[in-house]
């Protein structure tokens, strides 16, 4: 397989990798299999591997290996390599697809909770003809919303140590 059909198949494939594992580790559906492990989990912590079979259910990361693996057994995918090296690649580079379309799907979701929440509150004040203040849900003129930093200055303090809000 070229390389350039290597890569679209790796991202087509890294969609079900963050469909399935989102659905076990997030959704209702699995809620209540969820809640069995992690009850299993508080009384049965005498073996390590048992903790950390009943805990993958819930960590989308650690899912996302199991998950990723699985398609690439099915589908014997490899990447860039004919033997065993080409199936470590592919795997990781699955779970890093699945892991990138989940941070999307999520930052997708709050963006669309942000939108919902002030058109209910301009909705709100539309109809009750109050001025409601200004809130931290307030979108800055030419819509983009700052981003947090994580650069630190000179003298090793927080950016924001002293501020308030």
């Amino acid at each position: 397989m070229e390389y350039g059909s290597q890569i679209a198949f790796a991202l087509i494939l890294g969609i079900p990798v963050a469909c399935i594992t989102w659905t076990v580790t997030q959704e209702d559906v699995f809620q209540e299999f969820r809640r069995y492990l992690a009850r299993y989990q508080d009384r049965h912590h005498e073996s390590w591997w048992r903790r950390k079979l009943a805990y993958f259910p819930t960590c989308p990361y650690c899912l996302s290996h199991y998950v990723a693996g699985l398609l690439i057994a099915i589908m014997q995918f490899k990447m860039l390599a004919t033997d065993w090296r080409g199936y470590l690649v592919s795997l990781f580079t699955l779970v890093l697809l699945g892991n990138v379309y989940i941070t999307l799907y999520n930052l997708l979701r709050v963006a669309l909770r942000l939108i919902r929440a002030l058109a209910d509150r301009a909705e709100k004040s539309a109809a009750g003809g109050v001025q409601q203040p200004a809130s931290n849900l307030s979108v800055p003129e030419g819509g983009k919303m700052a981003r947090p930093t994580t650069a630190r200055p000179r003298n090793g303090r927080s950016l924001f140590a002293g501020r308030r809000s």
